[in-house]
């Protein structure tokens, strides 16, 4: 299967990619203009070699219009409809 022609199912809550981020615009660019487009309401990027996290909310259009960022150890809330609290504490880097 393509990445250009996949498509997410219907009733999707969030959106991850976790690992290196040797083609960081393909994380952030294209993957979360297909999830946005999609309107999948998160799109969580955790980056171990950074420490961080990204969460990208509201989509519109091709776009998330929100965006928060975390180092691990901080608390990422990810609001409705998923409601939860991503615990980054037990994350580590390498």
């Amino acid at each position: 299967m393509r990445y250009a022609s996949w498509r997410p199912r219907a009733g999707w809550s969030a959106a991850s990619h976790a690992g290196r981020t040797a083609n960081p615009e393909n994380d952030t660019d294209k993957k979360g203009k297909k999830y946005a487009q999609a309107g999948i309401p998160y799109y969580l990027i955790v980056n171990p070699i950074e420490g961080k996290c990204l969460l990208y909310s509201l989509p519109s259009g091709t776009h998330y219009r929100a965006l928060r960022e975390a180092d691990f150890g901080e608390p990422v809330p990810i609001g409705a409809p998923v409601d939860a609290e991503l615990d980054t504490t037990v994350l580590y880097t390498y």
